[in-house]
C-alpha cells in the first residue's frame, strides 16, 4: 500500500466509477483497478460493491476511504509546508565568520553575491570558532567560515578548503620604519602594536616579540575594526597587521607601507556546511563567489 494507491481509491469513491476515476487521474483504467484490488487484498475486505454501472463504497470501505482521504490531505499539506520551508531557507543565507577580525575580508565576496542574488537576504554573524561550529551543527547558520584545522575535523561538516591567509605588519607611509630593507625585532618592539584578536596563527610570534619584562597583554592594542585601526595607524607610530593580499592593492599603497618582517605561519581557511544536507542554490553560488574573491584580500 502506498499513497498513490490511496489516491486511486479516494478518486474511485468520489467518482463512483473506475473509468471516470482513471480519466480524472490521467492513468489507465487497469492501473486503477489494480490499485483497488491490491489494497483490498492487503486489508482483507472489499472497499466497493461492483454495480452494473459503476461502484458503491461498502460500509467498511467508507471508514477506510475517509481515513485515506485524511492521510492524503495531511501528506499534501506536509509536502506544501516542506516546499514553503525550503523556499524560506532559499530566501535567506546565514553566514558566520570566525574570528570576527576576518569579517572585513568578506567585503568583496559579499558585495558580489548580493548583486548577483537580489532576492536573497544575507544574515552575517561574527563569532569565535567554538560558537561558529555550534551554530552550524544546530542548523542556526548555513555556512561557517574559519580555521580549516578546526572545521575539517568535525564529522557533521563538509569543508571546502580556501586559500591560506597570510598576514604582514604595516605602518603609515612616513613612519620611521617605513622604507627600510630590514627591520629587527627590537625596532618593532619599540612601537605599540594593534592586533585584531588573540586567535591568529601569528599571535605567539607577536607575544614573544613584545614580551620583554612586562606582560605582553600590556603592550598590545586589541581592536577588531579594521577601518578604525587604519585611522589610528595613519595618525600615529602604531604598527598594525593586515592581510598580505590587501597590502598589494592600490588603495593600501596610497596610505601605508608594509614592513619586511614575516609573520608565520599562514592561517589555513575553510568554508563548512552541514554534511548530508543538500546545498541550496544560494550556498552553491556563495561557494563559487568565495573561490573568486577569497578571504585573502586578492581575487583568484
Amino acid at each position: 500500500m502506498n499513497i498513490g494507491k490511496l489516491r486511486h481509491i479516494v478518486m474511485v469513491d468520489r467518482c463512483g466509477s473506475v473509468t471516470e476515476a482513471a480519466r480524472q487521474l490521467h492513468v489507465t483504467q487497469s492501473a486503477v483497478t489494480k490499485s483497488v484490488a491490491d489494497v483490498e487484498r492487503e486489508i482483507g475486505y472489499p472497499l466497493f460493491d461492483r454495480l452494473a454501472r459503476g461502484v458503491a463504497t461498502t460500509l467498511a470501505g467508507r471508514a477506510f476511504v475517509d481515513r485515506a482521504r485524511r492521510i492524503i490531505s495531511d501528506m499534501d499539506q506536509l509536502i506544501h509546508d516542506a516546499h514553503s520551508e525550503r523556499a524560506g531557507r532559499d530566501a535567506v543565507l546565514r553566514v558566520v565568520i570566525c574570528p570576527p577580525s576576518l569579517e572585513g575580508l568578506l567585503n568583496r565576496a559579499l558585495r558580489s553575491f548580493i548583486v548577483a542574488n537580489p532576492a536573497c537576504r544575507v544574515h552575517l554573524f561574527a563569532s569565535t570558532i567554538e560558537r561558529g561550529i555550534r551554530l552550524l551543527r544546530q542548523g542556526d547558520v548555513d555556512i561557517c567560515l574559519g580555521a580549516r584545522d578546526r572545521l575539517e575535523v568535525v564529522d557533521d561538516f563538509d569543508c571546502l578548503a580556501l586559500p591560506d591567509l597570510h598576514a604582514t605588519l604595516y605602518v603609515r607611509k612616513d613612519h620611521p620604519l617605513a622604507g627600510q630593507d630590514r627591520v629587527a625585532e627590537a625596532q618593532i618592539a619599540a612601537y605599540p602594536i594593534i592586533v585584531p584578536d588573540l586567535q591568529g596563527t601569528y599571535i605567539e610570534q607577536i607575544m614573544a616579540l613584545v614580551g620583554g619584562d612586562a606582560s605582553p597583554m600590556r603592550r598590545l592594542h586589541i581592536i577588531e575594526n579594521f577601518p578604525m585601526v587604519a585611522e589610528i595607524i595613519s595618525a600615529t607610530d602604531t604598527i598594525g597587521i593586515v592581510s598580505a593580499g590587501y597590502a598589494r592593492t592600490a588603495a593600501f599603497a596610497r596610505r601605508f607601507r608594509t614592513l619586511p618582517f614575516p609573520l608565520d605561519p599562514a592561517m589555513p581557511l575553510a568554508m563548512a556546511t552541514r554534511a548530508h544536507w543538500p546545498d541550496s542554490r544560494q550556498i552553491t553560488q556563495f561557494r563559487a563567489t568565495l573561490q573568486k574573491y577569497p578571504l585573502t584580500g586578492a581575487s583568484s
